[in-house]
């Protein structure tokens, strides 16, 4: 069995643990589903110390088995308005960027 397929199957097992839906839009579990950290503890793998994604995913998936509370189930699109909004530090900016949301 490949990597990939490893990490397939291991994701969708754990997902059911997560209702196999995105914690944001509820859509189905499917391809490109990431466990996002809420908090990261000591000793917890980080995606910039691996070259490869899979074998980022492998490594972190004993954690999110361990502890489900420190993950979140996300689709693609909301895992990178996740990570786009944690890069937000200035508030004003966030503050004009939901008002425009707001604008008909």
């Amino acid at each position: 069995m490949s990597k990939k397929d490893l990490l397939k199957k291991q994701k969708k097992q754990l997902a059911k643990k997560f209702k196999s839906r995105c914690y944001v839009c509820r859509k189905p579990f499917g391809k490109y589903f990431v466990f996002h950290h809420i908090y990261y503890v000591d000793g917890e793998p980080f995606y910039k110390d691996f070259k490869d994604s899979t074998d980022y995913q492998l490594a972190v998936l004993p954690f999110v088995k361990k502890n489900k509370r420190q993950f979140l189930l996300l689709c693609k699109a909301h895992h990178h308005l996740v990570e786009w909004r944690r890069s937000i530090k200035d508030m004003a900016m966030w503050r004009r960027f939901c008002k425009a949301g707001k604008m008909k």
